[in-house]
């Protein structure tokens, strides 16, 4: 069994009758999720990996194999989908973290406080709302440029020196009024977040344009993942978002 333990959800990676299959949990479940692990299946072997694997590995498994987590998430990743290297691999997950793949090695380049956790925290400040589901929706539902100050509202479509779809100044324009709708908030929330992704995304790319694959439960924020094609598009990166990505970590402490 592979298991990926991060900030906000257990990952579960595991093979039954030579079918593979996930389950995810929060974290708040953990010690009843693995005592009853144990109970079933004491023998079972394991293997951890993410930001909590030696805190389960001391609690828990004491006889489990760690794999680091970035070696853990390219491995998972390329068995779930055919990557051609050297790519970037971003794992969205409570923050965001931006791996370069190359010669099967997986080296953090850059990454960001921002991610899933971000998203649902700022989120219920700005709005007050709690539910996952309820904050995408409104952000899908919202125009960001009501909040947002863009590059082609300081310099003019035409004399802009960036393209003036950018972002001069996220939320400026709501410091000048008290009418911005929760909807414009979250959909100026998830652009700050995507945005601040892809300038990382091209500082990790150095000179080259590498494909790009993205991984982590926050990728499956519908309203984010439309944002990130948006930019993929106007920097004109190939982008992917893995199928059952958020799973690459536990797939690759399984099949380690």
């Amino acid at each position: 069994m592979g298991i990926d333990a991060g900030a906000t959800f257990i990952k579960l990676a595991y093979e039954e009758k030579g079918n593979l299959h996930y389950k995810r949990y929060p974290i708040q479940e953990a010690a009843s999720l693995f005592n009853w692990m144990k109970m079933i299946s004491p023998h079972a072997e394991v293997v951890l990996t993410g930001g909590g694997a030696g805190v389960l590995k001391n609690k828990y498994f004491p006889q489990a194999a760690v794999l680091d987590e970035f070696t853990a998430a390219a491995s998972g990743a390329k068995i779930l989908h055919t990557l051609h290297e050297p790519f970037l691999l971003i794992n969205i997950g409570t923050g965001t973290s931006i791996l370069r793949v190359e010669k099967g090695k997986a080296v953090r380049v850059s990454g960001t406080a921002m991610g899933g956790g971000t998203f649902l925290g700022l989120g219920r400040l700005l709005t007050g709302k709690a539910s996952y589901e309820q904050l995408i929706e409104l952000a899908l539902e919202g125009d960001r440029t009501e909040a947002d100050l863009l590059v082609k509202d300081v310099y003019g479509q035409d004399e802009a020196p960036l393209l003036g779809e950018l972002s001069a100044s996220n939320f400026a324009k709501a410091a000048f009024t008290d009418t911005i709708s929760d909807e414009v908030k979250m959909a100026a929330l998830v652009n700050m977040i995507a945005e601040t992704i892809y300038l990382l995304v091209m500082a990790g790319s150095s000179q080259q344009k590498l494909p790009m694959a993205f991984i982590g439960a926050g990728a499956l924020n519908r309203a984010l993942q439309k944002q990130l094609k948006m930019y993929a598009k106007m920097f004109d990166f190939d982008c992917t978002f893995i199928e059952n990505g958020e799973y690459s970590g536990a797939i690759g402490a399984l099949y380690s």
